[in-house]
């Protein structure tokens, strides 16, 4: 299934998905007492126990190679009998001399073991890349929840930059986004982001930008709190992320683009829908912090070929859904904050149990079976009368609409609901350019499922 301009082909993967579903069923009968941690979660967060599993270690007498290739998996790391279905979102699978171990990704141990009441420490020092907590000790086997802060092996090791990791977290998290004009803010980042990676690997910066992004963007929408609450009740946080949304201007996205490859992300797919919604995308995935940015910008039909991302896009004359959103709110990398973040969850479960919350969802925008997909009804923002004032000057927008919207307020953010299946790791880009299309705060309608 080709998607996008690229050459991107993400596959299906079924008998790797099912394999992998049996090995936790296998688990689960092995070690029972897992399954009230597995319920609670499903119960609780109307997530899937699978959405959360980082990676299922196996003993070393239960590695066949044969098998494994048949299911579709191959050693990624060799020597180390690691194996992972290629082209794919499924976590990997381990084998050494030693427990089963069906490992729990969190974003904090320390929070989870309080909530859980954990009897015993955690493992590794506190912002090290890799920590972990045993959770269940049984003899047949152990849960163990795991904290990854930019790093991708199993090895636990002494952290040497806990300090600079904590000090980059901390002036992500303080640092001011509302500079006037923006080309001074965008300077700014630029700035810190350049500073940061002085000190700091790029896996480990990306995580702390990740995690700085998430935090003020769960703080300007209320769906993400609600669905946040029962996350945190559980001290899972938001270790079920599929991937962050960055509107941009035109002005400025070759320079989004270029900051997220000084952290270490590396372009994925393209999107382009330039005559339906005016609209066009840069995937940008990073291979060891694990983060998927959806980088959104306005595109013209004739810059449908090449390498928009990377070069500089003039004005025009038009605003379209993403360029009026930034021209209304500012950009994503500054005072709007991320447009929405897509979360993994049960997706019939998600929709009703935040319902039951007073949370409305519109209609899916995606509805296969390896991909389902969407928006929570938007956050309507209130529009800074400077703002409002440039684009009425501009004459990019109708007077009477920006006048409505000075007064009312405009379409801000959302959240996602995503559910996957058979590993799928893509997106649709019809499905993907009709939300585009609906979520235009000139016509958005918020239609409700």
């Amino acid at each position: 299934m080709a998607i996008g301009l690229s050459s991107f082909d993400w596959s299906l993967a079924p008998e790797a998905d099912k394999h992998l579903h049996q090995l936790i069923d296998w688990f689960i009968d092995l070690c029972p007492q897992a399954e009230r941690v597995a319920t609670m979660i499903e119960a609780v967060s109307s997530t899937r126990f699978f959405d959360w599993v980082d990676h299922l270690t196996l003993p070393q007498e239960m590695l066949d190679g044969d098998e494994l290739a048949k299911h579709g998996f191959v050693e990624i790391d060799k020597g180390r009998d690691v194996f992972h279905a290629p082209g794919t979102d499924l976590f990997p699978l381990r084998f050494h001399d030693g427990k089963t171990e069906l490992a729990l990704k969190v974003d904090d141990v320390d929070v989870f073991r309080s909530v859980w009441s954990v009897p015993r420490e955690a493992e590794g020092e506190r912002f090290a890349p890799f920590r972990r907590l045993s959770v269940l000790e049984m003899k047949s086997g152990r849960l163990i929840a795991v904290e990854r802060r930019g790093y991708d092996g199993f090895d636990m090791g002494h952290s040497d930059d806990a300090s600079e990791y904590e000090s980059a977290l901390g002036l992500l998290r303080r640092r001011v986004r509302d500079r006037k004009p923006d080309e001074d803010g965008i300077h700014a980042i630029e700035g810190l982001i350049a500073e940061l990676r002085s000190g700091l690997d790029p896996p480990r910066l990306a995580d702390a930008f990740a995690r700085s992004e998430i935090e003020y963007w769960s703080s300007r929408n209320s769906a993400a709190r609600v669905q946040q609450m029962v996350q945190d009740e559980l001290g899972l946080g938001w270790a079920n992320q599929d991937h962050l949304t960055f509107r941009c201007s035109r002005l400025h996205f070759h320079r989004l683009i270029n900051l997220l490859e000084v952290m270490g992300f590396q372009p994925r797919e393209k999107f382009y829908a330039g005559d339906v919604a005016g609209w066009g995308a840069q995937v940008m995935e990073h291979p060891i912090a694990s983060r998927i940015v959806f980088a959104d910008v306005d595109l013209l039909p004739k810059e449908n070929s090449g390498d928009f991302a990377h070069r500089p896009l003039p004005e025009t004359e038009q605003l379209g859904t993403v360029g009026l959103w930034v021209a209304l709110h500012g950009e994503s990398l500054l005072q709007a904050g991320m447009h929405h973040m897509a979360v993994r969850v049960d997706f019939d479960r998600a929709r009703e149990s935040l319902s039951e919350s007073g949370v409305r969802s519109m209609t899916p925008f995606s509805d296969f079976p390896f991909l389902r997909q969407l928006f929570t009804v938007g956050e309507e923002w209130s529009v800074d009368g400077l703002r409002a004032t440039q684009i009425r000057d501009s004459g990019r927008v109708e007077k009477d609409w920006i006048d409505m919207m000075e007064k009312k307020g405009a379409l801000g953010s959302h959240m996602e609901l995503t559910q996957r299946a058979s590993g799928f790791k893509g997106f649709n880009q019809s499905s993907v350019s009709a939300i585009i299309k609906a979520t235009n705060p000139l016509t958005y309608k918020g239609t409700q499922a």
